[in-house]
């Protein structure tokens, strides 16, 4: 949970410490302010607003026109704050909602003070003229930051390849960017080798140098093209705040040769018996919990990986008396992938028979698999590891076969069901085009979305699993 957001048994609170400099203006160390909301959802989108304003306010508060404001006038620069977002407080509610929350009880109210605007800017100039990249990049990280779109660790990844931009076209002002410079960077990437940054060969050398070594192997055209999305993601943000006229990069990617649906492939009923009949699920001889039950609940849900890896104990809980598995980036250490990824999927009966619920009910830790650490913004690296060696352990080595081919098996029995794919997708957390559907199970009664997942049947493959 963000440090300026703070939960207390009446509901979530904005607090955010007054800088040392600062605290003259002011006659408390910290602002605080009642969200007046339980849901953390809200609370966190609301908290992020009032602390991106309130640091664009720091920053006038230090500038040179407003150093030496009186105390009362810094009570309106704090009124600012609620304006910003959406809320223009009269007299009576700026008194008893943000001065009595944020600051000790101020002098009477004096209609008469300079009005917001005329002390503090509409909006804040993010620079006062065009930036480098790297200065763009730390901008664009804060704000996404704050307003909750953005997760700290992925950002910490995306560092590593806004400073491959700047190797490759050098740190220039970002209006100096060209359709050129797009162009060389997306023919760049698709030189580069895989594990450049953990391969110690590479280690110290540049790009130039790079490019001029032999690789045995190179980029995917899918990392190619998930590079070219999120550096076109960052101009189009420079777009919207004025930076720059045009976004260059955009649409600009490679053909990937190879069908989506040859990319990876489904489990066959024979690979799925080989799997299931191995002594991890006969006898339960595994190390951690999560070897066996990732499996299997992969095979009864088409849950991505990390979806289940990041699962906490109250995401298996019962609705309109349907036990269901809640799939959300409700906390710091979860992600989805898109929005239609946030859903409930009803739990198939052969894993309760299984045991889910035994099995969720004796764990200690608030997560359902705490062994499995939080690295690079994802649970799911330990286990992706894991699954490799198991595979390879009972000799299911087939090219295109991965934890993701169990979607894809999910996914072929439900068609080969007749499963209309609307449905289908809502319990995958594919997003849909033409068609609008609400949050969580795309609008779809649970029951409905329980029939469906009743239509998996693998009973042959799970015969000799031995409960929990």
């Amino acid at each position: 949970m963000p440090s300026y957001l703070l939960s207390t048994p009446h509901g979530y609170y904005f607090r955010l410490k007054i800088p040392h400099d600062l605290r003259i203006h002011f006659k408390k160390n910290e602002l605080k302010k009642t969200l007046n909301t339980n849901d953390l959802r809200v609370a966190k989108k609301l908290a992020a607003k009032y602390a991106l304003r309130a640091h664009e306010i720091f920053e006038v508060l230090r500038g040179p026109t407003v150093a030496n404001l009186p105390y009362t006038n810094t009570v309106n620069l704090l009124l600012g704050i609620m304006q910003s977002v959406g809320q223009t407080p009269n007299c009576q509610t700026a008194q008893a909602i943000a001065i009595s929350d944020v600051l000790n009880p101020p002098p009477p109210f004096n209609t008469n003070l300079p009005i917001i605007s005329a002390i503090l800017p509409k909006s804040v100039p993010y620079f006062s003229s065009s930036p480098v990249i790297s200065e763009a990049v730390e901008k664009y990280e804060a704000e996404k930051l704050a307003t909750q779109s953005g997760k700290a660790q992925y950002f910490k990844d995306q560092r590593l390849l806004f400073k491959l931009l700047t190797e490759v076209i050098g740190d220039k002002n970002v209006d100096e960017v060209t359709y050129d410079d797009a162009m060389l960077f997306l023919q760049t990437l698709k030189h580069l080798p895989t594990h450049r940054s953990k391969d110690p060969k590479y280690r110290g050398k540049s790009i130039t140098a790079i490019l001029k070594m032999k690789h045995t192997a190179t980029l995917s055209e899918k990392t190619i093209n998930l590079h070219m999305v999120k550096v076109s993601g960052f101009f189009k943000w420079m777009q919207k705040v004025g930076l720059v006229e045009k976004n260059h990069f955009q649409g600009l990617t490679v053909r990937v040769n190879t069908p989506p649906r040859q990319q990876r492939n489904a489990f066959s009923v024979e690979e799925l018996k080989m799997m299931f009949s191995n002594e991890l699920f006969t006898q339960r001889k595994f190390k951690h919990s999560y070897m066996f039950w990732l499996p299997v609940i992969g095979l009864y849900t088409g849950m991505r990986l990390n979806e289940i890896c990041q699962l906490h104990k109250d995401d298996i809980l019962k609705k309109d008396n349907i036990w269901i598995i809640r799939i959300l980036d409700d906390t710091d250490d979860k992600s989805t992938k898109n929005t239609a990824s946030r859903r409930d999927v009803p739990i198939h009966s052969k894993l309760l028979g299984l045991g889910i619920l035994k099995f969720r009910d004796k764990v200690k830790n608030e997560r359902l698999f705490p062994e499995l650490p939080f690295f690079r913004g994802r649970h799911s690296h330990t286990a992706s590891n894991w699954f490799v060696r198991f595979r390879q352990k009972i000799k299911l080595n087939n090219k295109g076969k991965d934890f993701h081919s169990f979607r894809h098996t999910v996914s072929d029995h439900l068609m080969k069901q007749l499963v209309p794919e609307e449905l289908t997708a809502a319990i995958l957390g594919h997003s849909t085009t033409g068609i609008t559907y609400g949050r969580y199970g795309k609008g779809y009664h649970l029951s409905t979305l329980r029939d469906v997942v009743e239509k998996l049947e693998f009973d042959d493959v799970i015969s000799n699993i031995k409960p929990w």
